[in-house]
């Protein structure tokens, strides 16, 4: 058997990929296909350099930012075996040339499958869009093209299934690790599946008075002020014709004709035993100390100056250093943390909003339910922390499921303890949930500075109480800046 090793990249931009359209070569194995950038390894080089190279030579583009994203064992059943290395790179410098391996061209994230692709690239396609950790998947072909098999991290997968499925584990409750859930509290959420007691299509959510009419008398300032949430959200999906802060065009099913997430706002607000109705965020003048949450989104002025922290993970710069300090003084104690997600842009949030409800599209549900049922563990765009650079989720490289079991590793306790030494919080404590808006999350921390951290971690408080306080009333009041 013959081994080879290759780099394999795929250049993202606005939401779309830089494709290669190998029509060049007549005896290529990958003629007429669709494919990313890279190339075979030379003489002593690692993964990187060999990125790099290829990257430059086939494109005129050289990477600024990069992440290696996993191993594919290609069996092409010819005798051949390549043991590629995938890359996507986000940043990039240079002027585009011309390309001696086939024709480039930028190609939406969601018109992929419409290509004449590799059937094991459909597979890894799904991983990256669910911005699965760093993993090994091996897909086994016939020798003329066919898929007869496939296997990630070990685990044989069923072929028989759609693109949509095939990422997913053998059943479990766990949630993979890298895709984002920020998790609404339990008690807000329905069951599902069978256990759903679905209303009948005519049904339509009561707005307005009828609403009020609904709610007990002491729930009614909580309604108002989640549905003005809501309003807001709404705003920031219909902004600019349908186009975000940042001038990223938002898929059409985020955009439908009724806000994201309103019908289990409307629920919320008669579940949560507390509930944050105002916050002036303007008076918080440290970045550190921004409050986002679902009912505050990231302002559109707000602006992350990213840096690199490791394997292509970025975090805003007045947390980048400290992130990188508390990796390596947690390895150096004999531990194994692994980054699984960092700073994320509003269109790939946008991309993992759209992913979970197309899944629920075809389970059955109409577009309407799949909003709304995603809106119960995904962050609406807008309302999650790692837009702002400031969030990371870290997992034990050992286990690497976002789940209550990472508590249970030796990893998580260690960062845990001393997160707070380099400015990070533990954001989403398990008794926290009815005023953080997000259930227990034992991998998702935050940096606040080491001064707001050690205070925040050694009372026991979550950042909302750090910024403020829920009086008798249930309403948060914002402290002033002179009583941080």
């Amino acid at each position: 058997m013959e081994a080879q090793l290759s780099t394999l990249c795929y250049l993202e931009q606005d939401g779309k990929y830089l494709m290669l359209h190998r029509v060049v070569k007549k005896n290529d194995v990958n003629k007429d296909k669709w494919i990313g950038v890279g190339g075979h390894f030379e003489k002593d080089e690692s993964p990187e350099e060999c990125l790099l190279r290829e990257v430059r030579e086939e494109t005129g583009y050289t990477l600024t930012s990069y992440r290696f994203r996993g191993i594919v064992t290609f069996v092409s059943g010819d005798g051949i075996t390549e043991y590629m290395h995938l890359f996507t790179a986000d940043g990039f410098e240079g002027e585009p040339t011309e390309c001696d391996e086939g024709v480039l061209e930028w190609v939406p994230k969601e018109k992929i499958d419409d290509l004449n692709i590799w059937e094991g690239d459909k597979i890894f396609f799904r991983l990256l869009t669910q911005d699965e950790p760093f993993f090994s998947l091996k897909l086994v072909y016939d020798g003329a093209g066919g898929l007869t098999g496939a296997s990630l991290n070990g685990i044989p997968m069923p072929l028989a299934a759609r693109p949509e499925e095939v990422a997913e584990q053998p059943e479990t409750d766990q949630e993979p690790a890298g895709e984002e859930k920020d998790e609404q509290p339990e008690a807000a959420q329905e069951p599902t599946g069978e256990e759903k007691d679905e209303q009948p299509e005519a049904a339509q959510e009561p707005t307005g008075e009828e609403e009020k009419k609904r709610l007990p008398s002491g729930m009614i300032p909580k309604a108002a002020a989640l549905v003005v949430a809501v309003i807001v959200v709404a705003a920031v999906f219909w902004n600019k014709g349908n186009v975000n802060g940042s001038g990223v065009a938002l898929p059409r099913t985020v955009v439908s004709s009724e806000p994201a997430g309103l019908s289990r706002i409307k629920r919320d607000a008669q579940t949560l035993e507390k509930t944050i109705l105002a916050a002036n965020t303007d008076i918080y003048t440290q970045k550190e100390l921004i409050l986002v949450n679902p009912w505050h989104l990231l302002p559109e002025s707000y602006e992350a100056v990213l840096e690199n922290v490791e394997y292509g993970h970025r975090m805003d710069e007045c947390a980048a250093s400290h992130l990188r300090d508390m990796m390596a003084d947690c390895r150096a104690e004999g531990f194994s943390p692994l980054i699984c997600s960092s700073y994320r842009e509003t269109s790939k949030q946008v991309s993992l909003f759209n992913s979970d409800v197309r899944k629920f599209m075809y389970s059955g549900y109409s577009e309407e339910e799949a909003i709304e049922e995603t809106a119960k563990n995904v962050a609406v765009p807008g309302s999650s922390e790692h837009e702002a650079g400031l969030a990371v989720d870290i997992v034990y490289a050992g286990r690497q499921m976002l789940d209550e079991h990472q508590e249970e590793n030796e990893t998580q306790q260690w960062l845990m303890e001393h997160c707070q030494e380099y400015g990070f919080i533990l954001r989403y404590p398990r008794d926290k949930q009815d005023i953080t808006g997000i259930t227990y999350e034992p991998w998702h921390y935050r940096y606040v500075g080491v001064e707001a951290a050690e205070e925040i971690m050694s009372r026991g408080i979550c950042l909302e109480e750090y910024l403020g306080v829920i009086d008798d009333s249930e309403t948060f009041q914002p402290l002033d800046s002179d009583e941080w």
